[in-house]
């Protein structure tokens, strides 16, 4: 058991190490994703859902001294003791047509995905994605979900003045809208009006998660990109000397992966003599 105050202490590092940081991850992922910058969406998406899942996990008692970027691994964790709070499969909000391409998935399917286009080596372009309107939607109804529950669940916080219920968990079931670190996530301080606009421009346009005001949510989210790398091109076209060449030349001078520079050498092998 820790005393009042250390634990005042440890909900203080926890919220500057994962949670602030993790609401700015979230807002550049946004922003990325209203200014087509793609690869980036996932990159501050993995990022984001990384730290809120560490917050939540640690404030259960459940170390994340040894995880890494996989989580995937973490949400299964964080959904064992959630899953009578969270939903499984994401829930598009009312104002949605789910008739116009919107595709049902799970959360354990999306946080998956998202790690796999996050993947540090998709910095350089290493893989192809597809990006559907949609993503955005489901980022945000996750991040909802995940950040509700960066508290200890099972805390007996009956004595306490502001609760309403006996247990965080208890008040996380009864009432699904509650977000108990403040109805928005946090954004950066900043003097300057502009600047100020702008990043409030980026957490809540087309937010409906986070609705601040109506104002925000008129726009277009319809339709998708998609982008080949160029290790997917080469290995689209025929076998020659001159793709062996820059193949060889890509192991040569740039690092991959292991997995990614046994497929490059298996492209090699496959290209004539």
């Amino acid at each position: 058991m820790f005393t009042e105050k250390s634990e005042r202490y440890i909900n203080s590092i926890v919220k500057s190490f994962f949670i602030d940081t993790a609401d700015h991850n979230y807002i550049l992922a946004r922003w990325s994703f209203l200014h087509h910058l793609h690869r980036d969406f996932y990159w501050n998406s993995l990022h984001c859902l990384e730290k809120y899942l560490k917050a939540s996990l640690v404030l259960n008692g459940i170390s994340v001294a040894d995880q890494s970027h996989a989580i995937h691994e973490m949400f299964q964790i964080f959904f064992e003791y959630s899953k009578d709070i969270i939903p499984s499969i994401i829930i598009p909000p009312f104002r949605i047509d789910t008739n116009s391409d919107w595709t049902t998935e799970t959360m354990a399917g999306f946080i998956s995905r998202i790690e796999k286009y996050g993947d540090p080596n998709n910095r350089y372009a290493y893989f192809s994605y597809f990006q559907n309107w949609d993503n955005l939607i489901k980022l945000d109804a996750v991040v909802f979900v995940c950040r509700r529950l960066c508290v200890n669940l099972d805390k007996d916080i009956s004595g306490e003045d502001w609760a309403q219920y006996p247990n965080y968990r208890a008040w996380l079931k009864s009432e699904p809208t509650f977000q108990p670190l403040g109805a928005f996530p946090g954004m950066p301080q900043t003097n300057n009006e502009t600047r100020a606009e702008e990043l409030e421009e980026a957490l809540f346009r087309l937010n409906f998660a986070f609705i601040k005001d109506e104002k925000y949510l008129c726009g277009n989210l319809q339709g998708f990109k998609a982008e080949n790398s160029w290790l997917t091109i080469l290995d689209s076209i025929p076998p020659d000397n001159d793709r062996t060449e820059a193949l060889r030349w890509l192991v040569a001078n740039i690092k991959f992966d292991r997995k990614t520079k046994a497929e490059i050498n298996k492209m090699i092998s496959e290209c004539a003599p």
